[in-house]
């Protein structure tokens, strides 16, 4: 690990380049007098590259909450200026990439930090990471709570086996008036030798994403593609995958456990795989069904769940109990999702127009089975004390039921459509995800995509 840099809190005048780690060196000083428009002709990142680059942006949101602060939000801008940067710093250009920072600052951003490293390209997002909380002013750039602030990475693989990774954090709407000095160095949360590194094949994106769990802090979520490969993020912790393995089916859906130590993935053959703490109850695999399973729900106590197909059927394991179904019942839409209410006793099914039934003590709170819907219903997700729930559609609108409307992805560009939806239980926002991986948060911390 070597080189890194750190920017002033006002108006950029000159930033420090400071040793990390494994290199004996004093501080030096330059001045930054040239303002430039940034340009965006260097910042295509490599798809590992970018892996890692949102890799680190989650393990800096861990460090952050863990530490009670703020999750810091993605900002497209300062992830070009990041790129532009660390694509200068591999070329060797010096200062690299400085008139780019400068135009930030005196344009638009009222707060502005960056912070940089270098390391082999062998070395995993983590390293940075822990370096930079391993080094009071970078730390110091990176742990400030400032409102509405952005972050972008940059990371480039340098062909000379150097990587060069760049951090830029800034707000456009609020300036830091008490810049803090001697943030805590404690609690390291980001495992060590976690993460990707240049030599890490990236994830193939031939599987689509097709699922989103949340941690039970709510300062974290896993995502599951088709294959059964898991990234987690923020504080969500890997118990593994179905990646490499031969699956009869696609991964439909992951859940997590209700401690959050483990998860259940589910295909759409009824095959149920556990990991962590996650208990194995049984599954539909190897039976023949009439329609594909699209979800499962566990019981409160972890030590159950129902399975539901598409055709409305409901199959209970362990603890769970069977409270009826569609099943054999003529539907207007596909079953798309189950829920269980907070006493176990009872679950919501939703179809893809928005119908809702319910069973057990399960309280129907409104539905759009009789609207007009512009994208059929992907994903349901239920108030933790069950007193309402959302909707979300493949075009990313959000229908809430009982439960605040925090925004929505309805009437946007998408690149891919939404698959599944989760609720962060600390904050009551929400996270949706595409199929291609992206995440989108509301009220909500962003802790990185798929």
């Amino acid at each position: 690990m070597g080189v890194g840099t750190r920017a002033s809190r006002h108006p950029v005048r000159s930033a420090a380049r400071l040793a990390i780690v494994g290199v004996l060196g004093t501080a030096t000083v330059w001045t930054l007098g040239i303002i430039a428009e940034p340009s965006a002709a260097s910042a295509a990142a490599t798809p590992i590259e970018s892996q890692m680059s949102t890799e680190i942006i989650a393990q800096i949101n861990a460090e952050r909450s863990a530490r009670g602060l703020s999750a810091l939000h993605y900002d497209a801008n300062l992830a070009t200026l990041a790129q532009n940067y660390a694509d200068g710093q591999a070329a060797g250009t010096e200062p690299p990439g400085d008139p780019d920072y400068t135009y930030a600052q005196v344009s638009s951003y009222l707060w502005f930090g960056f912070v940089s490293a270098a390391a082999g390209t062998t070395d995993v997002s983590s390293t940075y990471t822990l370096a930079w909380m391993g080094s009071a002013p970078h730390r110091d750039t990176l742990l400030q709570e400032v409102p509405n602030q952005g972050i972008g990475v940059g990371l480039s693989c340098g062909v000379d086996g150097t990587a060069w990774a760049q951090v830029a954090v800034g707000s456009t709407t609020d300036n830091d008036p008490s810049y803090t000095s001697g943030t805590p160095a404690s609690p390291m949360v980001t495992p060590e030798g976690s993460g990707s590194s240049c030599t890490t094949p990236a994830r193939s994106s031939a599987w689509p994403t097709s699922g989103i769990a949340p941690t039970p802090s709510g300062n974290g979520y896993w995502l599951v593609d088709a294959q059964g490969d898991v990234t987690s993020h923020g504080d969500a912790t890997p118990y593994g995958g179905m990646g490499g393995s031969d699956l009869n089916a696609p991964v439909s859906h992951i859940v997590a456990t209700p401690d959050g130590h483990g998860y259940w993935l589910v295909a759409s053959d009824g095959g149920t795989f556990s990991f962590g703490d996650a208990g194995f109850f049984g599954s539909m695999g190897g039976t023949r069904l009439n329609a594909p399973v699209v979800d499962l729900a566990p019981t409160p106590s972890g030590r159950g769940y129902w399975l539901v197909a598409s055709d409305g059927g409901v199959f209970a394991f362990g603890d769970a109990r069977f409270a009826g179904s569609m099943g054999g019942s003529p539907l207007n839409a596909p079953v798309i999702g189950i829920a269980a209410t907070p006493t176990g006793k009872g679950y919501w099914l939703v179809a893809a127009d928005g119908g809702v039934f319910t069973f057990g003590d399960a309280v129907f709170r409104g539905s759009t089975g009789s609207m007009h819907l512009n994208s059929p219903i992907v994903s349901m997700s239920p108030i933790s004390d069950g007193t309402g729930y959302w909707f979300v559609a493949s075009d990313g609108g959000v229908f809430a039921f009982g439960a605040p409307f925090r925004g929505s992805m309805g009437m946007q560009h998408l690149n891919a459509p939404i698959v599944g939806m989760a609720i962060d239980s600390a904050t009551g926002g929400y996270w949706m995800v595409a199929s291609d991986g992206g995440v989108f948060s509301f009220d909500a911390p962003y802790l990185g995509a798929g």
